[in-house]
């Protein structure tokens, strides 16, 4: 994420900061919380003493004689449920903040926990452990829209109704380039959050990208599979939710169980019992709802089968926001990948390359003599020259590197699963196709060559950070530069090397 907007974000002094209990737990839990230290925590703030009092005596918990003490509840619940619980109940006030904007902060709070007990309700259906992660972090999934809409003004200007979270994802992709999960996720981490409740709050609009995985249903999928249940079930749209229904048993298969009705039933007693544990009315009609949808869902899994996956109105809205998203990750001349996106994914490239024992490669390019180009030809036809290169290189790469303009006249490209020698082999071919190749532009014709620098991910024993590895392929690129150019060098082979 765009470090300026992550600055502006943490630094608005109208986004409210964590509550003390929260802030003390996490502290805690930083340096191994014990029962008796999150006993002393909880016990100074009533209100969140109360509702785990409520939890250890609810139906799920509910012992041979009731809690009446926060030690007996913690002890009841054990560490981390209490732990999550509590933190869930004491950052849910944070996201009751009176709103300014065209945003519906009521909705967006009875959202939020609707959604904590969807997401509680999949993962315990779903035999997922970390149940109360799910809780947790399906509640605070969208704090990143209160962070937009404290620190920047004008984001939801032109929402005049807020009932899909798709329009105020386009509104946020189209002003700030990042919707509300990414900045949510890093609002979180700058809490202290724990990393497992960052993660699931970053993909909580990822649904899509999570079901392609060969096994999706964890908590990842609870959190983002929550948002559009509760959605279905606020908005009280009885073919939506049959819809939502009928795509989540299908995901979850044998999980879901036998009957489309007791899955419905079990959906909306988890919502129910939300709104015993915060006094809340989430769904006026909660009732009628469900009769209604109980209704719907044979007819809608007889007649229109897997339909939710193809509605129209929503995979329009998804294609539109993919496309926004890659728009944004790209170069608007050249149309490779852009400096941010090149910096966003190098790190995570190189951690997976070294989780499965795999090379990876970086190649760094420059045009030779470009300022001439620009300086005789004008920069009209150094932008066609910038353009053909970036076509050249994408043709020349397989469809998993990643290349991108890094700036000016100069492009990258990650090549994983490459050593460097084959990277070299690669550069060397490339140089060659554009020494020979003929550029024409309006009435001209021109040649262009390239320098080109490799380095490897790792050397032997030791595996190069980001930085290494841009500054290796840079000096190996400077190298090609200053020993005549229209050459590809490595790292590796270098005589001795210049400092960073």
């Amino acid at each position: 994420m765009n470090k300026h907007l992550e600055a502006k974000i943490l630094n608005c002094r109208d986004l409210p900061s964590p509550p003390i209990v929260a802030a003390r737990i996490v502290n805690q839990v930083e340096d191994d919380c014990q029962l008796s230290d999150l006993v002393d925590i909880v016990s100074d703030d009533p209100a969140t003493s109360l509702k785990l009092m409520r939890l250890a005596n609810s139906a799920a918990y509910r012992g041979t004689k009731p809690c009446s003490t926060v030690l007996s509840a913690v002890t009841r619940l054990g560490i981390n449920v209490s732990v999550m619980t509590a933190l869930s109940f004491s950052l849910a006030n944070t996201l009751r903040v009176p709103g300014k904007s065209n945003l519906d902060h009521d909705y967006l709070w009875r959202r939020s926990v609707t959604s904590a007990a969807v997401a509680r309700f999949l993962a315990t259906r779903a035999n997922v452990h970390n149940w109360e992660e799910c809780f947790l972090a399906a509640l605070v999934q969208d704090i990143g829209m209160l962070a937009a809409d404290c620190a920047i003004r004008g984001i939801y200007e032109d929402l005049t109704v807020y009932a899909q979270h798709e329009y105020a994802q386009l509104a946020e992709i189209a002003s700030l380039k990042v919707d509300h999960s990414k900045l949510g996720a890093s609002l979180l981490k700058h809490w202290k959050l724990p990393a497992t409740i960052v993660d699931a709050v970053a993909h909580s609009h990822a649904l899509e990208r999570l079901m392609k995985r060969a096994d999706c249903i964890d908590s990842l999928w609870c959190v983002a599979y929550s948002g559009i249940l509760a959605d279905a079930v606020l908005l009280s749209d009885e073919l939506e939710l049959a819809r939502a229904i009928a795509l989540g048993r299908a995901c979850m298969g044998d999980l879901a169980g036998n009957s489309e009705s007791e899955f419905t039933h079990a959906l909306f007693a988890s919502v129910k019992d939300a709104e015993a544990l915060f006094e809340a009315s989430l769904v006026p009609n909660m009732d009628e709802l469900m009769v209604a949808s109980k209704s719907l869902m044979f007819d809608y899994m007889i007649g229109q089968g897997q339909a939710a996956a193809n509605d129209e109105h929503v995979s329009n809205l998804q294609s539109r926001v993919e496309e926004l998203e890659e728009e944004n990750r790209r170069d608007a001349l050249t149309g490779a990948y852009n400096r941010q996106y090149f910096d966003d994914v190098l790190d995570g490239m190189i951690n997976d390359s070294a989780e499965i024992g795999s090379p990876l490669s970086l190649m760094f390019i420059d045009a030779d003599h470009f300022k001439q180009i620009n300086d005789v030809h004008g920069h009209h036809v150094g932008d066609q020259v910038l353009i053909w290169i970036a076509t050249t290189l994408q043709q020349a790469v397989r469809d998993t590197d990643v290349v991108a303009r890094y700036g000016g006249e100069e492009f990258v490209v990650i090549l994983p699963t490459l050593g460097e020698e084959h990277a070299a082999a690669l550069g060397d071919r490339i140089v060659a196709r554009m020494s020979e190749a003929i550029i024409t532009v309006d009435d001209l014709e021109l040649q262009v060559t390239v320098s080109i620098g490799i380095a490897a991910a790792s050397s032997g024993s030791q595996r190069r950070s980001s930085r290494d590895l841009i500054v290796g392929a840079d000096q190996a690129m400077y190298f090609s530069k200053k020993t005549g150019r229209n050459k590809c060098s490595r790292a590796s082979a270098l005589p001795q090397q210049r400092s960073a």
